[in-house]
């Protein structure tokens, strides 16, 4: 018990917190921010309520935008209210890939109280994803509830051959096993090849749409296979992945129907943002939070694609 003392003080530090200590100021005083909106509702929802929902679910998925620390700790916030109540859920990461996973599983068994070298165990810094002190709040807390981590993620090969001839490029073993011989449906593919044109600020020749549309297909069928297989489990990923019209929760409700699915993606909020109604949102709770910057998203996107920014295991998405 001793050795778990120090780890669980910081994470009752971090919940008496609560959501109102937030790192990033930047319209930390708009009216939505702390605040929480169920889309079918078209209400507002308390926070007691949405862990409750969540600890209710077999699977919660916690979308987030990669560089924001608050929702990372948002999103640990979340997973302690699902563990206290269920400690054998396993904690799913998109920043993981299958080559990382042993790493990450000997470094939960082998210093089961410390957070502070996984990052360095697991080559985190080589992979593209923002610095791991941001998502260590959620490792601290996989620790304390000994939780399983499960690597989410494409591996690296995977991607390449998925480039190169998209899903009938994997063998029919592979394909099966993610359900990736059902084609997109073509309003999906349409969607999703429009937001990746748009997300890549129309840098993306048109015939690179339809691979990467592929990999995200296959990335969101990886994530909903691992889930499905730990039966119980939390999804840490891009709030893209989390969208239940097309994203994981799509996959995860094709391979078992019964299964309670939750979808929370936490939402910087914007000047033009103040009224929650005024936007359809494809996900079961919209947590809302300050914002990082302001800065352009294709200013962003640039700075991300420089050369010295691009090596590494798998490139946020």
């Amino acid at each position: 018990m001793p050795r778990i003392l120090p780890l669980l003080c910081l994470l009752l530090l971090a919940a008496c917190a609560g959501g109102s200590d937030w790192t990033h100021q930047l319209r930390a005083d708009h009216p939505l921010v702390g605040r929480i909106w169920d889309p079918q509702a078209n209400a507002y929802v308390g926070e007691a309520e949405a862990l409750q929902r969540a600890a209710a679910a077999e699977h919660v998925l916690l979308g987030e935008r990669h560089d924001n620390a608050d929702h990372h700790r948002l999103q640990a916030r979340v997973a302690r209210a699902v563990l206290a109540k269920d400690r054998g859920r396993a904690i799913a990461m998109e920043m993981l890939t299958p080559e990382q996973e042993p790493a990450a599983q000997n470094f939960m068994t082998s210093r089961p109280m410390e957070a502070a070298g996984f990052g360095e165990a697991v080559g985190w810094g080589k992979t593209g994803w923002p610095p791991f002190e941001i998502y260590r709040p959620i490792i601290e807390t996989a620790l304390v509830y000994a939780s399983p981590l499960r690597a989410a993620n494409l591996g690296r090969e995977e991607v390449q051959t998925l480039r190169r001839g998209g899903a009938a490029a994997l063998t029919a073993t592979r394909r099966a096993t993610l359900d990736l011989d059902r084609e997109i449906p073509p309003p999906l593919r349409a969607a999703m090849e429009q937001e990746i044109a748009d997300s890549h600020c129309g840098a993306l020749p048109p015939s690179a749409l339809a691979p990467f549309a592929s990999i995200q297909w296959a990335r969101d069928a990886v994530m909903a296979a691992t889930m499905h297989e730990a039966k119980r489990s939390i999804l840490i990923a891009g709030a893209g992945h989390v969208r239940r019209d097309r994203g994981v929760p799509l996959h995860l409700i094709q391979r078992a129907p019964a299964d309670r699915v939750l979808s929370i993606a936490f939402v910087e909020v914007s000047a033009e943002l103040t009224d929650p109604k005024s936007r359809a949102w494809p996900f079961d709770l919209v947590w809302f939070t300050p914002r990082v910057d302001e800065v352009d998203p294709c200013v962003r996107f640039r700075e991300r694609m420089r050369p010295a920014s691009r090596s590494g295991v798998s490139a946020p998405t």
